[in-house]
């Protein structure tokens, strides 16, 4: 079954210019590059070696067809767990409570449906107070159409 046409929010070019979001700009060119034809690149396209420096913030994702899919982390950089907690192998839906009703879990479902946009939240800690961070999640596919996997960035703002 094909996927929708692929879009891209008009907003997502201006704001991967701003300097602060270095990582998230190299994360898409790198993304961008690795689409052939207008066709989304697979999991097998992205080398790790090729982008040493966006590892720490990466995650891959698993979607998990069904009636709603599901969410599985497959992969979690060292910058995220150590700035949120380990989550490899955990389901979205079991970490976030009611998740399908947040900004969260919307642009899950949004990159599934090949809607790729930039995510900005503020992560609150008990101890620590706040610290702001950017979200982009762009989408993968075996087959170069239909969306089974998700590539994330997060990147982390302390101002």
């Amino acid at each position: 079954m094909p996927q929708p046409a692929l879009t891209i929010d008009d907003g997502l070019d201006e704001a991967l210019r701003r300097p602060e979001n270095a990582l998230l700009r190299d994360f898409f060119a790198y993304w961008q590059g690795k689409r052939r034809n207008g066709r989304l690149p697979a999991r097998s396209d992205i080398e790790p070696t090729e982008i040493p420096l966006l590892l720490p913030n990466i995650f891959l994702v698993d979607v998990v067809a069904g009636a709603r899919p599901r969410f599985r982390f497959r992969l979690v950089g060292t910058m995220i767990v150590s700035m949120e907690f380990e989550m490899t192998n955990a389901y979205l839906d079991e970490l976030v409570a009611g998740v399908d009703a947040t900004p969260m879990g919307r642009q899950y479902l949004d990159a599934t449906a090949g809607r790729v946009y930039l995510r900005r939240q503020r992560l609150d800690w008990r101890d620590r107070g706040y610290i702001n961070y950017d979200v982009l999640l762009l989408p993968l596919a075996d087959d170069g159409e239909t969306i089974n996997m998700l590539f994330g960035l997060v990147a982390y703002h302390r101002a």
